[in-house]
């Protein structure tokens, strides 16, 4: 098992409050409907669905943790569900940039104009770097962009003198 470098965990609270809040909505229309004999037993179903989808939205994407270890990058979004794995290998250790990342880009994982390749949990700074073998440039809204980066040129260094 090789060892952790970086870790950090950012909570989305795009997502969070406004998902939690219809969350809580909809459970207390659920209640409200169970307690009323006359209620319509579709509206009851509609509305179990509907917690449901926004429960596993939640679940899905309310955090993101990007983790270095001495072999991969690794993002995670949610429980760990969606992730995305990069080796250290290949990525360009000399293509590292310091971006800004606006408000309006959302959260999540998305593919931007331009080969892009955005990992989100809030707006702010972030890290770019491009990757050897391809021309996609990887954008990850971090809070300490500074350790991130050092970490990875860190595991680069170790891998490369593991080679040796």
């Amino acid at each position: 098992m090789s060892r952790i470098l970086y870790k950090e965990r950012i909570i989305s609270y795009i997502i969070s409050i406004p998902v939690g809040m219809l969350i809580l909505f909809v459970s207390i229309a659920i209640v409200n409907l169970l307690l009323n004999p006359a209620a319509n037993q579709l509206a009851v179903l509609t509305l179990l669905i509907s917690l449901v989808f926004l429960c596993l939205l939640f679940y899905h994407l309310y955090q993101l943790r990007i983790e270095v270890s001495e072999n991969e990058l690794c993002l995670r979004f949610g429980a760990g569900r969606i992730r995305k794995a990069y080796t250290i290998d290949e990525i360009k250790t000399d293509s590292f940039q310091k971006e800004t990342i606006p408000w309006y880009y959302g959260m999540g994982w998305k593919l931007g104009y331009g080969g892009k390749t955005f990992f989100c949990a809030q707006s702010g700074l972030g890290l770019s770097f491009r990757l050897k073998n391809q021309p996609e440039k990887i954008i990850i809204a971090t809070t300490q962009y500074q350790e991130l980066q050092k970490s990875l040129m860190q595991a680069q260094q170790r891998l490369d003198q593991k080679k040796l």
